[in-house]
């Protein structure tokens, strides 16, 4: 396989995709546990977090696209791979979750006679947007939504199981790291479709959605890492070779 320099562009990349996938759960679970926390990060995108929620998933995608595109050393499955991960990033942005769910169906009626408690009234007031009822997507962009997302968390896991290992395969340990990280994604992968058919409008799931957040924003910072590493070691063997 090809090598391609390491640059600092490449750095920021990644190092910029896994704050990416720290920042979103933790902003949102945090706000959500000081208001009313909803089931799923992907309810947020009735919230005023909608710009945000969306922002996050097309910058995620486009660094994705960027390396597919740009990365020399990719082989035709990676390049595949990371197109992938871009779509269905866009696609879980451009479809939106349905929103007749848990409190999402709860916070867009009038609050009064709803069944949620007064002293929440005021938090979802200010949390949720007013959006017009003729306004809202179709019911297939929720099963869009759904579908996308679950393919973009496996692929996480996929690339990081499979891929990460190959392109930075002269470390053992960050080797082990990627694969164990995969793994982890893909069974809290399994367990979130679990709880999303077994419970009902169980905030259970954001928690899941959230930690498999972590894995894939870990991955990609111990990859960074492991990148700049390589690229300092090469520098200096250079050095020495000029010398």
């Amino acid at each position: 396989m090809a090598t391609k320099a390491y640059s600092k562009v490449d750095y920021i990349m990644h190092q910029g995709i896994g704050i990416l996938g720290l920042l979103l759960p933790t902003i949102l679970i945090i706000y959500g546990l000081n208001t009313t926390l909803l089931p799923t990060i992907s309810d947020y995108y009735h919230s005023i977090f909608r710009d945000y929620f969306v922002g996050t998933l097309f910058t995620v995608g486009f660094f994705f696209f960027m390396q597919a595109i740009a990365n020399s050393c990719f082989s035709v499955l990676d390049r595949s791979l990371y197109i992938a991960v871009f779509i269905t990033a866009l696609g879980v942005g451009l479809f939106s979750t349905s929103p007749d769910v848990g409190y999402i169906k709860e916070a867009t009626q009038p609050v009064v006679g709803s069944g949620i408690a007064e002293r929440d009234a005021g938090a979802v007031a200010s949390l949720f947007k007013a959006p017009e009822i003729p306004g809202w997507a179709p019911e297939w962009h929720g099963k869009a939504h759904n579908i996308c997302a679950g393919i973009l968390f496996f692929l996480f896991g996929f690339i990081a199981i499979f891929r990460f290992p190959i392109l930075d395969g002269s470390d053992e340990t960050a080797d082990r790291t990627y694969q164990a990280l995969g793994i982890l994604i893909w069974l809290f992968l399994g367990v979130t479709i679990w709880a999303l058919f077994q419970l009902e409008d169980t905030v259970l799931v954001i928690f899941l959605e959230g930690i498999m957040l972590y894995l894939f924003a870990f991955a990609w910072l111990v990859k960074g890492d492991v990148r700049k590493r390589s690229m300092e070691t090469m520098a200096s063997l250079r050095r020495m070779m000029r010398q």
